[in-house]
């Protein structure tokens, strides 16, 4: 399926989301605790925005996992109320 080119990122890897890319593969736990929001957004723009079909993929799976899942859960609550 070919991506349209006005909703693929034009600054991958230089962008925010590439960064935190890099940055979340090898950093301490410690830097998890609270970032949960962020990296669900980050790996949100990276499932819609990413050229790298790759990095695409592997976002996508990070995204199924239950914890993001429960994030999605609770956004769409408060879009409701």
């Amino acid at each position: 399926m070919k991506r349209e080119s006005d909703t693929t990122c034009r600054r991958w890897p230089e962008c925010v989301c590439g960064q935190h890319w890099l940055f979340y593969q090898s950093a301490p736990v410690d830097y998890f605790l609270n970032a949960e929001p962020i990296i669900n957004a980050m790996l949100s723009c990276i499932v819609e925005r990413c050229p790298d079909a790759r990095v695409r993929s592997a976002a996508t799976i990070q995204l199924l996992h239950p914890i993001f899942r429960r994030q999605q859960r609770k956004e769409t609550a408060n879009d409701e109320s």
